[in-house]
């Protein structure tokens, strides 16, 4: 059975497609590995923005960030804790039901030099023809919002809809429309998002190897003129070329290799033809084991 999917996953072949694979002004390394014949998967992440901060100083100032993460299946249910680089632990536990139809997760996030504690609740429900969900997050136990989605898909066809509601915000929250298409080489999605702006996307497999996309940005509210971006990638069998462009010549370009197996080398760049002889060009490197 193929199921609706939710909310948050509509147009997001293109938006990977420009956003994977481009770490600009920054040294990162990914690790993971998975206990053979178990569930238990541990997961490493660290960036350090230093690059940035020789590159350009006064707009990226140097951070480092990471987290570790582990998960595992206790009593039927998926575990997840993550400690992360400023002391906040984080705590996911969900069980799937009915068939792996319905889904419902409880998400504590505790920050100890805050004494901050966050909680979110979660239900879903998805089928061939719908995908809905309800979110309910708590600071310190008191509502702080509620988060509703619903996808609708017929033969392709989808149509959505997310409602944000805050009870410390008087002011009505307008609805976000979602509206598209998809099959297996080709997906076409459409954004109305706070009555105001309008988001397109597509993304199309051209054969195996090549994959193309398109963005655009309308704002009605803006003086600025609508934005595009186009991408690109070619993938062969070990390695990734990746680009992209956008209407204010700003140019993203992307190599990933796989120096041996479980190990990857990605080296990204960000070039400025608009104001080139200013010098705010970007690199990046990734290393991903696993």
């Amino acid at each position: 059975m193929s199921f609706t999917p939710p909310y948050s996953d509509l147009g997001k072949d293109a938006s990977d497609l420009f956003n994977k694979g481009y770490d600009f002004d920054a040294i990162k390394i990914d690790f993971k590995t998975k206990s053979p014949g178990t569930s238990s998967e541990v997961k490493f992440s660290l960036t350090s923005k230093t690059l940035g901060g020789v590159l350009s100083p006064a707009t990226n100032p140097p951070f480092t960030a990471g987290f570790i993460e582990l998960k595992d299946k206790v009593f039927g249910m998926n575990v997840t804790n993550t400690l992360r680089h400023n002391s906040q632990i984080h705590t996911e536990l969900s069980k799937e039901l009915l068939f792996k139809k319905a889904k419902i997760t409880s998400d504590v996030k505790f920050t100890p030099s805050t004494a901050a504690l966050t909680l979110k609740s979660k239900g879903s429900y998805k089928n061939e023809n719908i995908n809905c969900s309800l979110q309910v997050e708590k600071d310190h136990l008191k509502p702080t919002s509620m988060v509703g989605n619903l996808v609708l898909g017929y033969k392709g066809f989808l149509l959505g809809s997310q409602l944000c509601y805050a009870p410390s915000n008087p002011q009505v929250a307008y609805p976000d429309f979602n509206f598209g298409y998809q099959n297996k080489s080709y997906t076409f999605n459409g954004l109305w998002s706070n009555n105001k702006c309008l988001m397109v996307s597509t993304h199309q497999k051209i054969n195996r190897n090549l994959e193309i996309g398109f963005q655009g940005l309308f704002d009605k509210n803006s003086a600025l003129h609508p934005r595009f971006n186009i991408a690109a990638k070619y993938s062969t069998s070990n390695v990734i070329y990746r680009a992209k462009l956008n209407s204010q010549k700003l140019v993203g370009l992307s190599y990933s290799r796989m120096l041996q197996p479980g190990v990857k080398l990605t080296l990204s760049s960000f070039i400025d033809f608009g104001k080139f002889a200013a010098g705010n060009h970007r690199l990046g490197v990734a290393f991903d084991f696993e």
